[in-house]
């Protein structure tokens, strides 16, 4: 069926009908050059009942012909889409208020990362806040409480017997999970050593998502998952395809990473995440955990970075917090009230103090030099200069 015959047509336009005409209706199409003349034939399953508009494509070919860079500029699709701002408020009225996943550290529709160093309790912290979500159980003494929905936690860290030495009491009996709650692992035996990790672990997410109904999802993590995490560009990479997923499906994700060892005289910022610029920039919200310097077993949550809402958990009002099992057998970060982030640090002072107990210490049992000398020689009191010395031996054995 000859649809139509367009003369003088350039061979720019002649090849762009090749590769883009297609009526909706059509099974196959066949486009034939006659001297200067194109011919559309096309071929359909069944064209008795179809009406002629639906066989011919929506074009102008008379116009077409005299300007054929006219079709390729209004038909190639755009990456962007234009509205006013008024019309933009009016469409964001429309869409549903994002929920809190964990309080004010995470909303839905959201890219999150919780970072810290090795060793301080991630991905306790992770499973507690999936634990949250699929549940709907508040987390310490924060009053807002999640939408129970479905949750994937992807476990790079763990294999399943040190999994289960969290969750379970001295009776040997496990702690119940909501069925919401899924477990992803990867299997080595299924890698294509000719694709990086990365790429497949995020179709397999896109896939499960879709197959199972999951929009929430916990990695961790993303330092593990990385080959050469602090240098390499495939972080930066991973993450912008995060924030692909998480526009086009609706998705969120928390993603949890290791920094390197930190200086603890100073506070948590965003510098203490590895290839902290750019990564940083391509998250919505960001938190960390920290450790105190007076006791190993208490923790801080800070607030580093927020969107939807202001920072409520910044330095001046840490979450304070220490980890310990529960009567269910659960490992979980217990809350422990705020505080200033100021209270967990090491000052330079702290360092002073210690220098000078050590050179106090010398002088005393080296030299064998009276308290008062020595409280002379640093500007001190006889007394303080005891006082210093007896403290720093502690229960070793000293001069008095």
């Amino acid at each position: 069926m000859n649809l139509s015959n367009i003369e003088g047509a350039s061979e720019n336009f002649s090849q762009y009908l090749i590769e883009n005409i297609k009526a909706p209706c059509l099974q196959q199409e066949a486009f034939v050059r006659f001297n200067n003349t194109i011919v559309i034939i096309a071929m359909t399953k069944d064209t008795k009942d179809t009406p002629d508009e639906q066989l011919t494509p929506n074009l102008d070919f008379d116009q077409i012909a005299k300007n054929p860079e006219s079709i390729t500029e209004e038909s190639s699709p755009s990456v962007l889409s234009i509205s006013t701002m008024n019309e933009s408020l009016l469409q964001a009225a429309k869409l549903t208020v994002p929920q809190n996943l964990f309080s004010t550290f995470w909303f839905e529709g959201e890219l999150c990362i919780l970072f810290s160093d090795t060793n301080l309790g991630k991905s306790i912290l992770a499973v507690q806040i999936g634990d949250s979500i699929t549940s709907g159980k508040r987390i310490f003494n924060i009053p807002d409480r999640p939408r129970p929905q479905k949750v994937g936690y992807l476990d790079i860290e763990l294999f399943g017997k040190q999994f289960e030495a969290r969750y379970i009491d001295g009776l040997g009996d496990h702690y119940k999970f909501s069925d919401n709650f899924h477990r992803l692992e990867i299997n080595p035996e299924t890698i294509d050593e000719h694709d990086s990790l990365e790429n497949q672990v995020l179709s397999d997410i896109e896939s499960i998502s879709k197959k199972n109904g999951i929009k929430v999802f916990i990695i961790d993590n993303i330092t593990a998952l990385i080959t050469d995490f602090e240098k390499s560009k495939n972080a930066i990479r991973l993450m912008k395809t995060l924030n692909i997923l998480k526009r086009r499906e609706g998705m969120s994700f928390l993603v949890l990473a290791h920094t390197p060892k930190v200086d603890n005289t100073k506070p948590i910022t965003q510098n203490h995440l590895a290839g902290s610029k750019a990564l940083i920039n391509l998250v919505d919200s960001a938190f960390a955990i920290g450790i105190s310097i007076t006791n190993e077993k208490t923790r801080y949550l800070k607030q580093i970075k927020a969107r939807y809402v202001g920072i409520e958990y910044g330095a001046e009002n840490v979450i304070i917090c220490h980890i310990e099992r529960n009567q269910d057998g659960m490992l979980h970060f217990a809350d422990d009230g705020t505080g200033n982030e100021i209270l967990f640090l090491r000052t330079h002072k702290d360092y002073e103090k210690e220098a000078l107990a050590e050179r106090i210490i010398k002088l005393r049992d080296e030299q064998n030099m009276p308290y008062e000398a020595i409280g002379k020689e640093f500007g001190i009191a006889k007394s303080t200069a005891n006082k210093i010395y007896h403290k720093a031996k502690g229960n070793k054995t000293g001069k008095p």
